[in-house]
């Protein structure tokens, strides 16, 4: 309270709140609050029949400002002035206040010791606070750190109450993956398509690791990632999106459907070269192709193991071959493989047969290795042996063809083909000749058929 003395006496003081004055003076006198600066009234009131008087204020005198108090007696004398100062602190603290690029950490500027709170936008909860120092500086740790565009409210309140107004700070570090990520690989196995955050960077990598192709996504987030190796067979592609802060969504996993791997194929010839079995993969088509022509000499389809079966007609012998391929449903073709007919059915192509004059041993020459065999007229064999590596063969009779009689020489190879018969004719001649012959009654005489019929020849003349 102030007090300044006047020829009155009067006193006056101010309310902690600044809004009421109260004091004494001459009873029933006119008592002005006035503008120490412009000498305005910006209140008034009577004082009663004691003196005392009560004046409100309104608006309150604060932080520092002050009054004049003025009695105005009857006679219009005035009280010598009694100056009033508002002591509350009703002025908000200024307030600077940064967040660092981790979002970790509020700094900034108030009052001196002043207390700063770090609040929730919403909740209006206090997440953190700390005091400024004496020079009104002041640093506060956030755990966790305001990131993503998060916001808080700093408030810096003084020691009267006063809360500033609010600095908003707002998380700038990206920590955020990207939302979404859609990966779509085309039938090829060589692009991959999809969806994720504007601008980010698409990666498409292989089982391995390898990088195999990237790109940037649109203002819309759309994408296409051309691959270096396409992805086929069922092979695996990770697609990863980032964004600029490098923050990672994925892997998304594309599967290579394109079937580009020639199917395996294994067939075999049976021993006669009517039946082509094997097996491939299920359900698969079975071509037989003439491997000079290409052209396609049977077919067939493996069953739901792979196996298949596929007749021939002509078989194929005699060293004839074919090609097998298997073509899967992507149009994939096996290697060929090639089959060999290995039955023999072409019978030896040359045969010649001689024999000797004693008529005991043919030779002649035929296919190497070909089994000769001899005969006679009764189907009786009379000798046999084996040509060797030239052909050449000698057959020793057990029964010699002689007097005209015939032989019948056959040439047989492994397969049992054979050529012949050829004839050959005994020449030598081993019959004695026929006799007749009748002696004469004189005994001189002996005679014989003669080669003119009705005639008898002399065949011997006998002298006594």
């Amino acid at each position: 309270m102030a007090k300044t003395p006047s020829h009155r006496n009067s006193s006056a003081e101010l309310n902690p709140e600044g809004t009421l004055v109260t004091g004494q003076t001459e009873p029933n006198t006119w008592v002005e609050i006035r503008d120490p600066v412009t000498d305005e009234v910006i209140a008034s009131g009577t004082s009663d029949d004691n003196g005392d008087f009560s004046i409100k204020l309104d608006p309150a005198i604060t932080d520092g400002n002050s009054v004049d108090v003025v009695a105005i007696d009857k006679a219009g004398n005035d009280s010598a002035p009694v100056e009033l100062s508002g002591s509350k602190d009703t002025q908000a603290p200024e307030l600077e206040a940064t967040l660092n690029p981790e979002g970790t950490l509020v700094t900034g500027e108030t009052e001196p010791n002043t207390l700063v709170e770090i609040r929730d936008p919403v909740t209006e909860e206090v997440i953190a606070s700390g005091t400024s120092d004496e020079d009104g500086y002041f640093e506060i740790p956030l755990d966790p750190a305001l990131t993503d565009g998060d916001k808080a409210n700093v408030v810096a309140i003084d020691e009267a109450g006063n809360p500033s107004a609010p600095v908003e700070l707002s998380g700038s570090k990206d920590t955020l993956a990207p939302k979404d990520l859609s990966a779509n690989l085309n039938a090829d196995g060589d692009v991959v398509t999809g969806q994720t955050e504007a601008d980010a960077k698409v990666v498409v990598k292989d089982k391995a690791g390898n990088i195999i192709g990237e790109a940037t996504a649109d203002a819309e987030g759309n994408y296409s990632v051309t691959l270096s190796t396409p992805l086929t067979d069922n092979a695996q592609g990770f697609v990863t999106a980032a964004d600029a802060a490098g923050n990672t969504i994925g892997p998304k996993t594309v599967v290579g459907g394109k079937d580009t791997i020639a199917p395996e194929l294994e067939a075999e010839l049976s021993t006669d070269g009517t039946v082509v079995t094997g097996q491939t993969e299920p359900n698969t088509w079975v071509e037989i192709r003439d491997p000079v022509t290409d052209e396609v000499i049977a077919s067939g389809t493996s069953d739901d193991n792979g196996d298949f079966s596929i007749k021939l007609d002509p078989a194929i012998t005699d060293g004839n071959s074919v090609d097998v391929v298997a073509i899967d449903k992507a149009g994939n073709s096996s290697q060929p493989q090639k089959l060999t007919g290995d039955k023999d059915t072409i019978a030896p192509k040359d045969l010649s047969a001689n024999l000797n004059a004693d008529g005991d041993v043919v030779t002649g020459k035929t296919e190497a290795d070909a089994k000769v065999v001899v005969k006679d007229k009764a189907g009786t064999i009379i000798g046999e042996a084996t040509a060797d590596a030239e052909g050449n063969y000698s057959v020793t009779l057990s029964t010699p063809l002689t007097d005209n009689a015939q032989g019948f020489v056959t040439a047989s190879d492994a397969a049992g083909n054979t050529i012949g018969p050829k004839t050959v004719v005994g020449g030598k001649d081993t019959i004695a000749p026929e006799l007749e012959a009748e002696l004469s009654t004189d005994g001189t005489v002996v005679t014989g058929p003669s080669q003119t019929p009705g005639l008898k020849s002399v065949i011997l003349s006998l002298s006594k």
